[in-house]
């Protein structure tokens, strides 16, 4: 694939490449990113466990906890798209800054509206379908930039490793977060949880101020239809490049059946636990916690054994396929909490070996002046039928006579079928099996144009248009 941009002035490329200048992982820039994000994802774990709950508990209405989650997944595909494209054309910095402060301000609001109307169960969950909307819109831009920037924030040989510490933060924030979360709700009361969540997103923000990204500043453009036109264009390229890239194809239209079938899964957890389980609240918050250490087992062991060409293929394509197994192998343990957590703490290692590797290699293979838009394109594509899998599982509950086993089985054994379907196709095993840009048989390459080289042409064509002429127009 080859992109001729003449409003830019950009370093020849093929295949990916970083604008990193940093020696060691744990740098400056990417200490003080980790820090804040950790900071944020504690308070923000606390609210995501809370949240469901509290519907669940006030509403006692599967379809209602499946709206709201499907409200809350619809501006991520909506948006996506747009977030990536301006990540490649404004500061990076800024869009994490921003987004933290943003986030910050509506739940501080949330939490002063909720202290004042707590009797007033309409106005609150009006409040939080709202808020959850308008989060989910600034996150549409703030994770494609987050996305864009770690690769530049480390040196390229590092990158898996910082992907790793940066779901590391997110298990342990969970890990404390969701099994705090029920206990905290009963101790302290929504309100306050979610103004401490605000207040989280700020303390982020102010240390995210201090970060220095690396990022190639592109020409700006002047006039609303020129604006236009350019933003266009960067969409265009997003959705190009991924288009051009066979292997990626592949594994996007896995994705987006993949989450489609685990979304019911997911939205109904909080009454596979109260009504399927029977067990105590505290029990949602602590098959979550079990899960989140798994993952961060699946995060670490994929930062320390690193493997490259048919032994990854293998190991991602049997851990694919075994994830939603367990979700089948959940109905079986009604008489045994133990059981539930011991299947929770494998999924969740599964998980988390497949999301640093997915990610590293997605990193790996974009070129950094077009990660946000490809990283914005993929995150609508994959996420464009979740909120669908989200509002449908709480309806299936409600339909089925609160069938949680059916719903479970059913949704385990259809993406075990995708991902055996998927994984027949070549190119996506040779994606996944990426060790160097040769290997995925794709490359991207920017051609360099400057300025004096722009005005020399167009000197050129204009003369050559004089000269076509008659003496009547000269």
């Amino acid at each position: 694939m080859e992109v001729l941009n003449t409003n830019e002035t950009l370093t020849a490329a093929t295949g990916p490449t970083t604008l990193s200048t940093a020696k060691r992982l744990f740098n400056k820039n990417y200490l003080l990113l980790w820090q804040g994000q950790f900071i944020s994802r504690l308070g923000s774990q606390v609210y995501s466990v809370v949240i469901g709950f509290w519907l669940q508990q006030t509403t006692q209405s599967g379809s209602i906890v499946g709206a709201f989650f499907m409200m809350v997944g619809l501006p991520i595909v909506f948006f996506g798209i747009f977030g990536g494209a301006l990540a490649d054309r404004i500061s990076r910095k800024k869009i994490i800054v921003g987004a933290d402060i943003i986030n910050g301000l509506l739940f501080v609001t949330l939490g002063v509206v909720m202290y004042f109307n707590q009797h007033q169960t309409d106005v609150l969950i009006a409040g939080v379908f709202v808020a959850g909307v308008l989060v989910s819109s600034v996150g549409a831009f703030f994770g494609p930039a987050i996305s864009a920037s770690v690769p530049d924030l480390v040196p390229p040989q590092k990158i898996q490793a910082a992907n790793s510490m940066g779901q590391f933060s997110i298990r342990i924030s969970a890990f404390f977060g969701q099994g705090a979360g029920i206990p905290l709700l009963h101790l302290l009361g929504l309100p306050i949880l979610v103004l401490v969540n605000g207040i989280t997103y700020l303390v982020s923000a102010f240390s995210e101020s201090f970060i220095t990204i690396p990022q190639k500043k592109r020409e700006k453009v002047t006039g609303f239809s020129e604006t236009l036109a350019s933003f266009k264009k960067d969409l265009a390229e997003g959705l190009r490049y991924i288009g051009k890239n066979k292997g990626l194809k592949r594994l996007l239209t896995i994705s987006v059946f993949l989450n489609f079938f685990t979304m019911p899964i997911i939205v109904l957890l909080v009454f596979f636990v109260k009504e399927y389980l029977k067990a105590p609240d505290v029990w949602y918050g602590y098959l979550l916690t079990f899960y989140g250490i798994g993952a961060l087992t699946g995060y670490i062991s994929a930062g320390i054994l690193r493997f490259t060409g048919s032994a990854r293929t293998g190991i991602l394509i049997l851990f694919m396929i075994l994830e939603p197994a367990g979700y089948i192998l959940l109905t079986y343990t009604m008489h045994s909490l133990f059981l539930a957590a011991i299947l929770f703490f494998v999924g969740g290692i599964f998980n988390g070996f497949i999301m640093v590797n997915i990610m590293t290699i997605l990193q790996l293979t974009t070129p950094s002046e077009i990660r946000g838009r490809v990283f914005g394109a993929l995150t609508t594509l994959s996420g464009s039928i979740t909120p669908l899998g989200m509002g449908l599982g709480g309806v299936l509950y409600d339909l089925s006579g609160k069938n949680i086993a059916l719903i479970y089985r059913s949704s385990g054994a259809i993406m075990i079928a995708i991902v055996l379907l998927g994984v027949m196709s070549k190119e996506l095993r040779k994606f996944i099996a990426f060790d160097k840009v040769e290997d995925i048989g794709f490359t991207y390459k920017i051609r360099t144009i400057k300025q004096e080289e722009i005005k020399k042409d167009q000197k050129q064509i204009y003369l050559e248009y004089q000269l076509q002429k008659p003496r009547s127009e000269l």
